[in-house]
């Protein structure tokens, strides 16, 4: 079955490229290419632990808003998320697409999934975001051709891939440990004398390390070694013998000197479980990187598209912003009473 990969469910409020202008009625926080979005749906969403604890990671708290202006930071960030996927599914729409009953069926099964897998239960009104947000992912996947797994890595092409990239899929099986500079020589006369590893590995002076986790004989594939200097010894140096090479640690520090022998390099084929197991994942993992990356260039032109309309009292939409939804400054105040009928928040 052809699906959009699984998106993390905690990385929906990163995207959003609109712009926003102009003041809605006093019971609506914003209206999305005409469709409206009311207050009641932003408080209702705003009350959730969800809001609450995002708001609160995010830096802002359940802080309320400067006096005269509408909400705290989480009604502005439950705002956010609704005018967000209303631009999707109208994106959608206005492609001629639907949201299927099989993308909410997606979108349920990868809820369901993240609850199983966390131990915990989304809120009722947090859920139902999701299920809308999740479905119009899987759904534009659909519209612009879903990673298709299965004709990524057919055998031809996992033959094609195994063709062009032969060299790495060497099974070479080695002995090894490494020393700190300084006590190269002492290990070089070990290796000279034809002590075994283990040996090495047990003289305390020399302070060796294995590269096994027990010091025995490791077998890996060519294209797992990345160091130039340590493939040079170890995918080129003679079999049988001992090589050196000094490489720096990773994570800063000294370098430290590695001893290597090849015991023996074999070609794999393709026919190989574990080498035809390596391509189909390489193949298919390129597949569906073509595919986000498609989708990310039309959620972007969704929405730069996007006629948003959000109530001045909660702020701007600034895309630029980590919140999306701004803050509006605090109003001066008017030289004449007026009424209204917008509802207060307390920035629950």
């Amino acid at each position: 079955m052809k699906r959009l990969p699984v998106i993390a469910i905690a990385a929906v409020v990163l995207a959003a490229l609109v712009t926003s202008c102009g003041v809605a009625k006093d019971d609506t926080a914003a209206t999305v290419n005409g469709h409206r979005i009311s207050m009641a749906e932003v408080s209702k969403l705003a009350k959730t632990t969800f809001a609450a604890q995002r708001a609160d990671s995010a830096g802002t708290g359940l802080v309320s808003s400067p006096k005269g202006t509408t909400g705290a930071a989480t009604q502005r960030f439950a705002l956010s998320l609704l005018v967000q996927v209303q631009i999707y599914e109208d994106g959608i729409s206005k492609r001629k697409g639907s949201i299927s009953a099989a993308d909410r069926d997606s979108a349920e099964e990868q809820l369901t999934k993240a609850e199983t897998d966390n131990g915990t239960k989304f809120e009722p009104v947090v859920r139902d975001f999701f299920s809308r947000y999740i479905a119009a992912q899987e759904a534009l996947g659909r519209l612009l051709g879903s990673a298709d797994i299965e004709s990524a890595a057919t055998p031809d092409k996992v033959a094609a891939y195994f063709d062009e990239h032969r060299d790495e899929f060497v099974k070479i099986c080695l002995d090894g440990f490494a020393v700190a500079p300084g006590n190269e020589a002492a290990a070089q006369a070990a290796v000279d004398r034809g002590d075994a590893v283990p040996t090495i590995l047990a003289d305390a002076a020399l302070g060796a390390q294995p590269l096994s986790q027990d010091g025995s004989e490791t077998c890996v594939l060519s294209s797992q070694v990345t160091n130039p200097d340590l493939a040079k010894a170890i995918v080129s140096g003679p079999i049988g013998s001992w090589s050196t090479s000094t490489v720096a640690a990773q994570t800063g520090g000294s370098s430290y000197v590695v001893f290597v022998r090849s015991n023996s390099r074999d070609q794999l084929t393709a026919d190989d479980p574990d080498v035809s197991a390596q391509i189909t994942k390489a193949l298919q993992d390129a597949a569906t990187q073509a595919s986000q990356e498609k989708v990310s260039s039309e959620a972007g032109a969704i929405f730069g598209a996007a006629d948003v309309d959000l109530n001045s009292q909660f702020g701007t939409w600034d895309p630029k912003s980590d919140t999306l939804v701004v803050a509006p400054a605090t109003p001066k105040a008017s030289a004449t009473a007026t009424t209204t009928t917008t509802p207060a928040f307390t920035g629950q």
